[in-house]
């Protein structure tokens, strides 16, 4: 592997503000999609008579479905546009925001749960694909950090959604149908913004393999991811079952944590320097863990601050781009493979682990996976400072 990196495609092809708006779109809506499970996990589970254990395994098979989807965008984006693989993918998610009406019982929420995951999962890699692609390497930090706040703007939506529409008696199904406008507003936008700008575009071809080095940064961010989604998916159901909350309550709650989240990612937009980002990303996992920490010795509005974490993945894969310029798709790609895999695996086990110990217990796990990725955080630097070769 060279020592320093080669320009890429994405760096010497113009930007196009079409591919940034709809990398911040494809984010926009599968955070909503992806966010509305957690506050919906116990009114489903009430609603379908479901127990941990069950809901748990419906949610990891949704994790497989996303890693086995995304996998293949590592050859097929060296063959497709971005613009076709959108275009598909806006199908498929029309069909999940209707499907939700016919779900009634394990095996259909099993089989809507691995349309989700795949389309979900897909959109999340193409938001960032798209954004790199259009956007010049001097602000690539910048506007994923910018990307990565959309993401907290959906799952704020979603959450406040799903609290105003519990409360009015509205059924479950119907926030996932909500969804079906937004996918069709992708699709159009697809087929008839990006038409012009994907002519004039040249491909971009990546090697598909990963060196040790790429491979051990891509670990890295599957732990990470795994820590900040087990706490948003578990979230609501910890805060029902262990603090009292009703399931409208827990919504509002969640709600206001990913508010936190939205306001640390924008936050960088304005703030955050290269010279900054190793403490930026130290502070990223830090902090969340004193959050829970404080959150279980008898203050729980401390969870809030949780979100915290909110710059580490964008922050993290900006300088990814810079350092890997001539991988920096197929990292990202086999980043969300890998955190499917880790997600598929960890949230079955605290599934089980809330059945056999509790809620209580069982979510100690989101924090000591974070725990986990800033040993590993720190032990990548070592290796980088090692081998004289840094991010910055």
């Amino acid at each position: 592997m060279n020592s320093h990196p080669s320009p890429s495609s994405s760096t010497v092809a113009p930007a196009s503000w079409r591919y940034v708006v709809a990398g911040f779109a494809c984010l926009l809506v599968s955070s909503y999609v992806d966010n509305i499970r957690g506050p919906l996990l116990p009114v489903m589970a009430k609603d379908l008579s479901l127990d941990h254990r069950s809901l748990g395994f419906a949610l990891a098979a949704s994790y497989v479905a996303a890693g086995v989807a995304v996998s293949g965008l590592v050859h097929v984006l060296n063959r497709w546009s971005e613009r076709s693989v959108l275009l598909v993918t806006s199908l498929a998610g029309m069909l999940v925001g209707l499907g939700a009406m016919w779900t009634s019982g394990f095996a259909s929420l099993f089989v809507l749960s691995c349309f989700t995951g795949a389309v979900i999962s897909v959109l999340g890699t193409m938001s960032n694909v798209l954004v790199l692609e259009g956007t010049p390497s001097a602000w690539q930090g910048k506007v994923l950090a910018g990307l990565h706040a959309m993401f907290g703007v959906g799952s704020l939506a979603g959450a406040a959604l799903v609290a105003a529409r519990l409360a009015a008696g509205d059924r479950w199904s119907n926030l996932y149908t909500i969804a079906a406008p937004c996918f069709l507003g992708l699709l159009a936008f697809a087929a008839i913004g990006m038409k012009r700008a994907a002519k004039e575009r040249p491909r971009t071809v990546q090697a598909a393999s990963l060196a040790p080095a790429h491979v051990a940064l891509v670990g890295l961010f599957g732990l990470y991811v795994v820590g900040e989604v087990m706490t948003s998916l578990w979230l609501s159901s910890f805060l029902v079952e262990a603090e009292g909350f009703s399931p409208e309550d827990a919504a509002r709650f969640q709600a206001r944590y990913f508010l936190v989240l939205t306001a640390a990612r924008m936050a960088c937009v304005v703030l955050v320097k290269q010279r900054s980002e190793r403490l930026v990303l130290t502070l990223a996992l830090a902090l969340p863990i004193a959050a829970f920490a404080i959150g279980r010795l008898g203050a729980p509005g401390a969870l809030v601050f949780m979100g915290l974490y909110g710059p580490f993945f964008p922050v993290m894969l900006a300088r990814a781009s810079r350092l890997y310029a001539d991988r920096w798709r197929t990292i990202t790609i086999w980043t969300i493979v890998a955190m499917n895999g880790l997600l598929a695996i960890s949230t079955a086990g605290l599934g089980a682990l809330a059945d056999a110990y509790g809620i209580v217990r069982a979510f100690h796990l989101p924090p000591l996976v974070l725990a986990a990725t800033l040993v590993g955080l720190w032990l990548y630097f070592k290796r980088l400072e090692r081998n004289h070769r840094n991010f910055s």
